[in-house]
């Protein structure tokens, strides 16, 4: 995890275009999510997936993103393998 008291100031002016924030929204009962970017995917909610997932919606725009801000929540917790990607 990185905290978000270490990302760069000028993400705080939302000025430039390329920081992203994510988030998941719960299914009924608990059973899913769907990841939520400017797109979105249907997915378990386990890290795995979210990853792969979040992979997916980005690879189209990868160009464009600078930062993604996310909770603490274990479904992000692969922002390495994210990067790299």
């Amino acid at each position: 995890m990185v905290s978000i008291d270490e990302r760069a100031v000028i993400i705080d002016n939302r000025e430039p275009f390329g920081d992203w924030e994510i988030d998941t929204v719960s299914g009924q009962h608990g059973t899913g999510a769907m990841v939520i970017f400017w797109r979105e995917k249907a997915v378990s909610k386990s890290a795995k997936d979210v990853t792969t997932a979040r992979i997916e919606l980005l690879i189209p725009d990868k160009e464009d993103v600078q930062t993604i801000s996310a909770d603490k929540g274990r479904k992000f917790a692969n922002h390495d393998e994210i990067a790299k990607a």
